[in-house]
Formats: C-alpha cells, sequence, structure tokens
C-alpha cells in the first residue's frame, strides 16, 4: 500500500502486520485497535491518524508525519520515530507533545 491516497480509511481492528505504507498519504486513518507489528510507515503523512490501542510494535515511522495524531494506549515497544513529526500528537499516555517535537514527544 505504499505510495496510495488513502484518506480517513478505517482499518480499526483489522491484522496489518509487516504492511508496507511507504509514502502513503493516510491522513485522519482509523487504526484503532489494529495489528500493526513490523509495518513500515517510512515518509507516510500520518496527520490526525488515530492509533488509539494499536499494536505499533516494531513498527517503522522514520520521518513520518503525525502530527495530531493519537497513540494513546498504543504498544509502541521497538518502534522507530526518528525525524518522525510529533507536534500536538497524543502520546501513548495521553500526553500531548510539544510544538516541535521530532523523534520523540516532549
Amino acid at each position: 500500500l505504499s505510495e496510495t491516497r488513502l484518506e480517513g480509511a478505517d482499518f480499526s481492528g483489522k491484522n496489518l502486520a509487516g504492511f508496507i505504507f511507504t509514502n502513503a498519504d493516510l491522513e485522519g486513518a482509523n487504526f484503532q485497535g489494529a495489528d500493526l507489528t513490523g509495518a513500515n510507515f517510512e515518509h507516510a503523512d500520518l496527520e490526525k491518524t488515530k492509533f488509539h490501542g494499536a499494536n505499533l510494535s516494531n513498527a517503522n515511522f522514520y520521518h513520518a508525519d503525525l502530527d495530531e495524531a493519537n497513540l494513546k494506549g498504543a504498544n509502541i515497544k521497538g518502534a522507530n520515530f526518528k525525524n518522525a513529526e510529533l507536534e500536538y500528537t497524543t502520546w501513548t499516555n495521553g500526553r500531548i507533545c510539544a510544538e516541535g517535537s521530532i523523534g520523540s514527544c516532549w
């Protein structure tokens, strides 16, 4: 599914382990409760995307745009957020990331 345009798509509860979403436009998509173990979101547009309660273990978000996304309750063990944009993202513990957060939630 790399380089596809799936804004607002509903993937809630789906098993998408290992799927490749590189360079995809997934703004506003719903991945709540989905299994995204090892999924690759490198350079993807994930603004305002819902990952609430999703399994994101070992997922790759290198240089992805996660501004205003919701990661509350998600499993991010081993996930790569290097150079990912995280401004106003709701982090796993419910905290809102500060303006300018890149690579980690400040």
